[in-house]
C-alpha cells in the first residue's frame, strides 16, 4: 500500500454536528454525583447544511498472480456538500437523517504490466473521477451509544491509457457509534464503525480514442466492507461547527463474470473478465457547518 500522510479531506461529519450543536444543556449536581442534561431552546430542528474541501490516499490493487500487476494510487482532492435534519428535537436523543454528496476529480498513477506480464513503468493517468452518495438515519440505542443505518452509491471512472473503466455499486452503511461523555459542553468526541455490504456492482468498459466506442458490462459481485472513523466536534458560535475527524475505509469486489466478444473486424473472439481487487483509503476529515433559522 502506498504510504501518505493525508492532510485534509472533506466528506461529512453530520452526526458529530448534531451532537455539537445537541440542544442540550449540561450542568453539575452534586446532590446526586451527576451530570444533569436538560433541554434548551435551539434551532436544531431547522436543516443544517455542511461543506467544505480535503485530501485523501488512495491505493487500489488487482488480486492477479505475479508477473501480471494492476494497481492504482491517487492523493484524491474531494469536494464535498450535505445537509441533515433532525425530528423530534424535545427529545435528549432525536433522530438526526443525514444526505452527503462528495466528488473528486483527479490524476492517478498506474503501475502494472501488460497481459504477457511485462512490466509497464509507472503512468500517470488525467481524468479519473470519484463520486459518492450517501443518506442514513441515526437513532439512539443505550446512552452512549447510538446505532444507524443507510444507503449509498459509489462510482469511479478509472483512467488508463487508451481506454476507461467505469466502477458503480450500492452498499448498506450499518454502524455503531459510541460518544465519549465529556464535561465540556461546546466539544464533543465520538467513535464510529460500520459495516458496508455492497449490491448490483457493476464495470462497463470502453475506448476513449474513438467517439462511438462500445462499451462491455460486468458483474462485480457483493462483497463487505468496512469503515472506522472518530469525529471531533468544536462549536464556532451559535448556529456553526468545525468537526475534524479521521478515517480509515476498506473496500473490495468480487471476480467479474466473463464475457466472450467477437472482433468486428476479422471476427476472432476474445473474453473480458475483470479479477477480484481491494481498494484501502485513509485520511482526516474537516468539515464546517452552518444552521439555518
Amino acid at each position: 500500500m502506498r504510504k501518505l500522510i493525508p492532510i485534509l479531506i472533506v466528506l461529512l461529519s453530520p452526526w458529530a454536528f448534531a451532537k455539537t450543536q445537541s440542544n442540550y444543556l449540561s450542568k453539575d449536581d452534586s446532590s446526586i454525583g451527576v451530570t444533569v442534561v436538560e433541554p434548551k431552546p435551539s434551532f436544531s430542528d431547522h436543516l443544517t447544511l455542511i461543506g467544505g474541501l480535503g485530501l485523501s490516499s488512495f491505493d487500489y490493487k488487482e488480486s492477479v498472480n505475479p508477473p501480471l500487476k494492476s494497481t492504482e494510487s491517487a492523493t484524491l482532492v474531494t469536494f464535498s456538500i450535505g445537509a441533515e435534519k433532525i425530528f423530534s428535537p424535545d427529545k435528549i436523543d432525536p433522530t438526526v437523517f443525514r444526505l452527503n454528496l462528495s466528488y473528486s476529480p483527479t490524476n492517478t498513477t498506474y503501475v502494472g504490466s501488460t497481459q504477457k506480464g511485462e512490466p509497464v513503468p509507472a503512468t500517470v493517468t488525467e481524468g479519473s473521477r470519484f463520486f459518492n452518495f450517501e443518506t442514513s438515519a441515526l437513532f439512539p440505542l443505550s446512552n452512549p451509544l447510538y446505532g444507524y443505518v443507510g444507503i449509498g452509491y459509489r462510482s469511479w471512472v478509472r483512467a488508463l491509457p487508451g481506454f476507461a473503466e467505469h466502477y458503480r455499486w450500492g452498499y448498506l452503511p450499518l454502524g455503531l457509534v459510541y460518544k465519549v461523555p465529556l464535561k465540556e459542553n461546546n466539544v464533543t468526541l465520538d467513535f464510529d464503525g460500520s459495516f458496508r455490504p455492497m449490491f448490483m456492482g457493476k464495470m462497463s468498459i470502453y475506448s476513449t480514442e474513438t467517439a462511438a466506442s462500445e462499451s462491455y458490462d460486468l458483474d462485480l459481485g457483493s462483497k463487505v466492507g468496512t469503515k472506522l472513523q472518530a469525529h471531533l466536534g468544536i462549536n464556532a458560535g451559535e448556529q456553526s461547527a468545525i468537526i475534524v475527524n479521521p478515517w480509515y475505509e476498506y473496500s473490495a469486489i468480487s471476480e467479474s463474470n466473463l464475457l466472450i466478444v467477437k472482433d468486428n473486424n476479422d471476427g476472432t473472439a476474445f473474453g473480458i473478465k475483470e479479477p477480484s481487487s481491494t481498494t484501502y483509503q485513509y485520511g482526516i476529515n474537516v468539515s464546517y457547518a452552518f444552521n439555518l433559522q
